[in-house]
């Protein structure tokens, strides 16, 4: 009877009447997450943030992806640390790092967290971005959409070395509308050094929403600034780091899935598996994976360098 659940009320007197058993566990779920959130924001901000991303939608997509599918086969070593950053646990191998090879010490290297984005020289975020993006780009393609990236574009007035897209999409069957560009971020909610002033930690998708509402800004100060060269829509949609899908990239997905439904696109054969059958479930298990697997990837390689670079200053001291 909480009234952030949307259950009615409950007359034990006629239980024929109740909701069905998977909506009131679901509804327990969400209040024991709600508890649980609040007791981490009083420990730990970064955790807690961590946890409230996990909450988004399609955050957990990718442990529901088979590797049946060579898109979703990875190494056991990977796999691991993938594991270990969804239940925020420390990282195997993490333990040897006296300080990370940009000279960062501190706790946060036993749980990878340094490396989804803080580090400057193993921090794998400009190909974690540029893999969403080529995503972002197939699922678009498979309603029937042109695609093409904005790098190559000379979009901004007198300014070619600015870009503001990340890729363009117009309908494929009306070729002479306006492109839609949009720009795409994917963002850490570990970095409670950037939550708001008078909030404790990063609530599910502020993260995103925070460098969503900065891009939009900026794209705004680039037209008034110095104009488009031609006419053009303009989305910005964020990511987090869990694999979840922010607000904005959520109700971008979900039209996507509406046009997929529309045209009876589904997924090859090939690709399909028991756990991802229909449109919807394949492509969000793909941008969750894509998201978490180069995560982990910037965890793998910032452990390798970290460890390269004190073995090599011990010698050399030695």
């Amino acid at each position: 009877h909480k009234t952030r659940v949307s259950v009615g009320q409950l007359d034990p007197q006629v239980p024929h009447a109740w909701p069905a058993q998977s909506k009131l566990s679901k509804a327990l779920h969400r209040i024991r997450a709600d508890d649980l959130e609040r007791d981490l924001a009083r420990a730990d901000s970064a955790m807690a943030s961590w946890f409230a991303s996990c909450r988004l939608r399609g955050s957990g997509a990718w442990l529901h992806a088979l590797p049946k599918n060579p898109r979703f086969s990875v190494s056991s070593s990977l796999f691991r640390v993938m594991l270990c950053m969804r239940s925020m646990a420390k990282i195997p191998g993490a333990a040897l790092v006296r300080n990370c090879v940009c000279g960062f010490t501190g706790t946060s290297l036993r749980f990878g967290v340094h490396w989804f984005s803080q580090c400057r020289q193993a921090s794998y975020k400009t190909a974690r971005h540029d893999a969403v993006v080529k995503v972002l780009a197939e699922v678009c393609s498979k309603v029937r959409m042109l695609v093409r990236e904005g790098e190559s574009a000379n979009w901004i007035r007198g300014r070619p070395d600015l870009r503001p897209f990340d890729m363009l999409v117009k309908p494929s069957a009306d070729i002479s509308s306006d492109w839609h560009g949009y720009d795409v971020t994917v963002a850490d909610p570990t970095r409670v050094g950037l939550v708001p002033s008078g909030a404790r930690y990063f609530h599910s998708g502020k993260a995103a929403s925070r460098l969503v509402s900065r891009k939009k800004a900026r794209f705004r100060s680039l037209v008034q600034q110095h104009g488009l060269t031609k006419p053009a829509e303009f989305s910005a949609i964020g990511f987090e780091v869990t694999g979840g899908l922010g607000y904005h990239a959520s109700a971008w997905f979900t039209e996507v899935c509406a046009t997929a439904m529309e045209l009876g696109a589904g997924v090859p054969e090939d690709q399909s598996t028991w756990s991802a059958r229909d449109f919807a479930s394949y492509h969000l298990q793909l941008i969750s994976f894509t998201i978490v697997k180069l995560s982990a990837l910037g965890v793998l390689n910032g452990i390798r360098r970290s460890t390269a670079d004190f073995s090599h200053g011990s010698g050399h001291n030695s």
